[in-house]
């Protein structure tokens, strides 16, 4: 490709990610955007993809509203994002940190770090929280750079005794329509 048309085209990229950077975050991107660009009978395509949809995060344990004894809690959740624009249904990359953050019932931020996300999921091992209501948030990052925000709230108790299953046994199966479960 001569000079000129190198330059012709780069003018063209540039003017459509322009185009594109500067649309309202409410504008729908029907399908990839295809550049071309064309030399003699050579053609080179280029598809770019716009993700404006940002990273879901769903809590696992514990649920929302829980009453936890002790002041120390262990989160897990799970974070994906929106499926892939060519129809495969695998889920688009998630970056590999969440991050998270604890605040007291005052909204006062009292713990802060970050987990790996592997294969979509990730643990948050013993966050040290204050007795009464607390918030725990968590964001993850896509690689579009969309920002996934989820919170879940828990209500710890210093004096609460601990709660153990201790029947039927972790993993354990049964056919029976009702089970019994014993508590410790």
């Amino acid at each position: 490709m001569c000079e000129g048309r190198r330059r012709g085209a780069l003018r063209a990229l540039v003017l459509a990610l322009a185009a594109v950077a500067t649309r309202p975050a409410a504008a729908q991107i029907t399908g990839p955007i295809v550049l071309q660009a064309t030399s003699g009978a050579a053609t080179d395509t280029l598809p770019i993809v716009v993700d404006l949809t940002a990273p879901v995060i769903l809590f696992t344990s514990p649920v929302s509203g829980s009453v936890i004894a002790g002041t120390a809690v262990t989160v897990t959740g799970t974070v994906t994002d929106a499926e892939d624009p060519a129809g495969s249904g695998a889920p688009r990359p998630i970056f590999s940190q969440a991050h998270w953050f604890a605040f007291d019932v005052n909204g006062v931020q009292i713990g802060q770090g970050s987990v790996p996300i592997i294969s979509g999921r990730f643990t948050i091992q013993d966050i040290a929280l204050g007795a009464g209501f607390n918030q725990i948030e968590v964001t993850a990052l896509d690689e579009a750079g969309n920002i996934g925000f989820g919170s879940t709230g828990v209500i710890t108790d210093p004096n609460a005794p601990p709660v153990a299953v201790v029947a039927p046994l972790a993993g354990s199966a049964t056919l029976d329509p009702s089970t019994s479960v014993d508590l410790d």
